[in-house]
């Protein structure tokens, strides 16, 4: 099968437009490896893929697909568009499986909507929480949890200081 990949960049985002007849595994991991490797080379972690493909998978090959794709496409944020609203339901159980598997996908009738979802969660650097200052952790937990003053512990009614 033969397919058509497109691809504009914006500050935040990759966008991808592919456009084919019809598809097959095959050709489904060829776009998406081709993803990936324009992801890499342009230095995103957020993608928009615009699927005019009218036709999708039968079931066992979503369960592959969605696999394989969720070791392609890791780490990358996908919001996946789709102008055929017949083929919702089967794009969102591809989503649901690769989302299972490790994947960040998402199902959108729209751009702007998928924009949105794009550009919601900006990059943070991961600390765990008990590696935060102690000024960092909200108060309500502070005082019950992680207070450096001995714990309070329920007994009979009344709350008593342990040592």
């Amino acid at each position: 099968m033969t397919y058509s990949l497109t691809f504009e960049l914006h500050d935040d985002y990759l966008k991808a437009h592919l456009v084919a007849a019809s598809i097959d595994p095959q050709t489904a991991l060829a776009y998406m490896t081709e993803l990936h490797d324009k992801c890499v080379a342009s230095g995103h972690s957020r993608l928009l893929v615009i699927r005019e493909v009218p036709t999708f998978l039968n079931l066992s090959d979503h369960f592959t697909l969605a696999g394989k794709s969720a070791g392609i496409l890791q780490g990358v944020k996908t919001a996946w568009i789709n102008p055929y609203p017949d083929l919702n339901r089967d794009l969102e159980f591809f989503c649901l499986a690769a989302n299972n598997r490790g994947a960040n996908y998402q199902l959108f009738l729209d751009l702007l909507q998928a924009e949105k979802w794009l550009g919601k969660e900006k990059g943070m650097p991961t600390v765990p929480f008990f590696f935060r200052p102690y000024a960092s952790i909200p108060s309500r937990l502070r005082r019950r949890h992680y207070s450096p003053v001995a714990p309070r512990r329920r007994k009979g009614g009344f709350f008593i200081k342990c040592r």
